[in-house]
């Protein structure tokens, strides 16, 4: 079983993934009333990064899955008349 994701991708979501863990961090000590900004920066940093890394993947090819339905849908459509004012 081969996953088919690039490096990059799976880069980028770890760096998602810690980044969720500072922002928590951040919101359980803004909970206990002692608010520590640096688990915030440190979590928008992350994810910058992660998001550096998930920029560079190309978006995935367009599928036709209903190819012949919007064809003939997009038929019937054209041919109805509209009416004018």
């Amino acid at each position: 079983m081969e996953n088919s994701d690039p490096v990059e991708f799976r880069i980028g979501i770890f760096f998602y993934l810690i980044s969720a863990v500072a922002l928590v961090l951040f919101i359980a000590s803004d909970f206990a009333e002692k608010a520590e900004f640096d688990y915030l920066f440190v979590s928008l940093v992350l994810f910058g990064i992660g998001w550096f890394f998930r920029r560079k993947i190309p978006p995935p090819q367009r599928v036709e899955r209903f190819i012949y339905a919007k064809r003939f849908f997009g038929d019937m459509i054209k041919k109805i008349p509209t009416k004018k004012k």
